[in-house]
């Protein structure tokens, strides 16, 4: 069973979202980019630390996560 996740194309690098993807799932995945988001059909949905990681570094520069 795949699950469905979709990420805002604006905050995210797709080199490292590929190859994220291909360190987790190996081929057992699917990515499209429709409009701007990219659309995941995955094993299991990214957690929010790994989509942290995949941000761009210039959203990081101006937007910095806030830690709690």
């Amino acid at each position: 069973m795949h699950f469905k996740q979709t990420l805002d194309g604006r905050y995210f690098s797709e080199r490292k979202l590929i190859g994220l993807l291909q360190e987790l799932f190996g081929e057992n995945f699917e990515c499209q980019i429709d409009e701007g988001f990219y659309v995941l059909l995955v094993p299991r949905l990214l957690t929010d630390e790994e989509q942290i990681k995949l941000q761009r570094t210039e959203f990081h520069q101006h937007y910095p996560v806030e830690q709690y």
